[in-house]
């Protein structure tokens, strides 16, 4: 049987949670792994069951780690672009929190996964989904120009007391900048500001609650 065949077999696939007790897990990490933690494979199903292993000798992991409280709204669903906390049952035992920070990836040996079936933890497709694309803004994301970073800041207080009056039906809130150029002291910058919320709370009129 060639190796692309045989780890198919195996069931090795993206969203795979591995426990880190093959040191080899650890190997090529730069940060601290406990028993603890959990591996997440984060890398494409194609690439991780690819038969070359000259083309594709490694697998990426994100480190999850265990939560004592329950996850903090402000970092669910991918809102921090540098922690997220989440809650899920990777081994079937009921629903635990955890949290995973963004730079906690490192690769492993692919050969390793020839070794056995992939253990019975699967993420589920909606956290998996949402972690990937958490990830992926890492990338992609919007940089806003510094100058209106630091007008923002010293406004600071003020939005806070704005954004804290939402209605809470409000679930995200997106900015769009008219210009992305470093705009001198006498120049203001015109923004949209989207508030997003389900339509049929926006068509109530007892729901809808403004500034």
């Amino acid at each position: 049987m060639d190796e692309r065949k045989r780890l198919i077999e195996l069931g090795w696939r993206q969203g795979v949670i591995l426990k880190p007790e093959d040191d080899r897990l650890k190997k090529n990490a730069h940060y601290d792994i406990n028993e603890n933690d959990l591996l997440l494979i984060v890398s494409q199903t194609c690439d991780l069951v690819q038969g070359s292993f000259d083309n594709e000798p490694y697998f990426e992991t994100l480190c999850l780690h265990p939560l004592v409280n329950e996850a903090d709204g402000g970092y669910l669903g991918g809102k921090n672009s540098r922690r997220l906390e989440f809650s899920i049952d990777p081994d079937g035992t009921g629903l635990r929190h955890w949290y995973a920070l963004p730079y906690e990836r490192h690769v492993n040996d692919r050969k390793v996964l020839l070794e056995g079936h992939a253990p019975g933890m699967l993420l589920d497709p909606q956290n998996l989904r949402m972690i990937l694309t958490w990830l992926s803004r890492r990338y992609t994301r919007t940089a806003f120009p510094e100058e209106f970073v630091n007008r923002c800041k010293v406004r600071e207080k003020q939005l806070s007391k704005n954004f804290s009056r939402l209605n809470p039906l409000v679930s995200d809130v997106y900015i769009r900048l008219a210009s992305f150029e470093e705009l001198a002291g006498d120049r203001d910058y015109t923004i949209d500001v989207i508030l997003l919320m389900k339509a049929a709370d926006f068509d109530d009129p007892q729901k809808m609650v403004s500034l």
